[in-house]
């Protein structure tokens, strides 16, 4: 930082640089001959630009005004945009002309040792998924068995539930995250959601409470409860909405309908959540 005093305002300023003081002097407002310097620098920067013809390494056509002493000593671009000048490898020379104009900066000298890289992490694993065996290094403190995967994470989830414990449970599991109330009713995911509001538009009468369920039995024999998504009353029909299947969903879905001989949409796509599905459906639909 460098004090000068400006000769037309007479008020002492911090400068980085010579160059900012100059721009001070000439864009000063106190000073007399402000607007012919400036009428000067724009008439010699714009008045003997030329459009010239370029083809980037990429192949395409660009244009760019040039004075002539820029397109003789080849101050053109080199490349047709910012994002196509990202994509190529710099060489070693223009790395170290970069290293060394940022280390001869003032701001930066003596500051290379200190800075440390805040995403830097010295702790790292090898991580093996359990569903699709795909290797990555992360973190020691990472504790996923998955590699992260919305498909690999349902399929863990799967292999490890083994149905509905107590009965039916507002807010239970992850639908306090992704579920809402809807005209004071708790909704356990967007489908339902989206579900709720067909059937509002078409005029169609819904329930959705614990009072209602169906009893059946699982493979020990033992009696458990079984609580549809949606009921229908004016079609006498039951709506189950699936996001997963687990071979116990798969067991206790035909165990349903076999002992109670009832019928049950079942909808495991969000792409099937359609009025048409409701008043025309023909089966069920039961992963093998």
């Amino acid at each position: 930082m460098v004090k000068r005093k400006c000769p037309f305002c007479n008020i002492e300023f911090e400068f980085k640089s010579n160059q900012q003081f100059g721009a001070h002097k000439t864009n000063c407002k106190l000073n007399p001959k402000r607007k012919e310097t400036i009428e000067k620098i724009t008439l010699s920067s714009f008045s003997n630009r030329k459009k010239y013809k370029f083809v980037c390494d990429c192949k395409k056509i660009f244009y760019q005004e040039l004075t002539i002493k820029q397109y003789e000593n080849n101050r053109s671009r080199k490349f047709c945009s910012r994002s196509c000048a990202n994509k190529r490898n710099h060489s070693k020379e223009t790395k170290s002309k970069i290293s060394n104009t940022l280390q001869n900066r003032p701001e930066n000298k003596g500051k290379r040792n200190k800075i440390k890289r805040k995403n830097k992490c010295t702790n790292i694993k090898l991580h093996i998924c359990c569903i699709c065996n795909r290797e990555k290094y992360v973190r020691e403190s990472h504790s996923l068995q998955t590699c992260g995967k919305k498909e690999c994470v349902n399929k863990l989830i799967a292999k490890n539930v083994t149905g509905k414990t107590g009965g039916y449970k507002t807010k239970s599991g992850r639908s306090k995250f992704n579920g809402c109330y809807y005209d004071g009713v708790w909704l356990d995911s967007s489908w339902e959601l989206k579900c709720v509001k067909m059937l509002d538009r078409n005029n169609i009468k819904w329930d959705r409470t614990s009072k209602i369920f169906l009893t059946y039995h699982d493979k020990n024999g033992k009696e458990r409860k079984y609580y549809p998504d949606f009921f229908l009353p004016d079609l006498n029909l039951f709506i189950e909405i699936k996001g997963y299947w687990t071979d116990f969903s798969i067991y206790k879905m035909k165990a349903v309908q076999k002992e109670h001989n009832i019928s049950i949409l079942i909808i495991d796509k969000e792409e099937d959540i359609k009025a048409d599905m409701v008043f025309n459906w023909q089966h069920t639909r039961l992963p093998l």
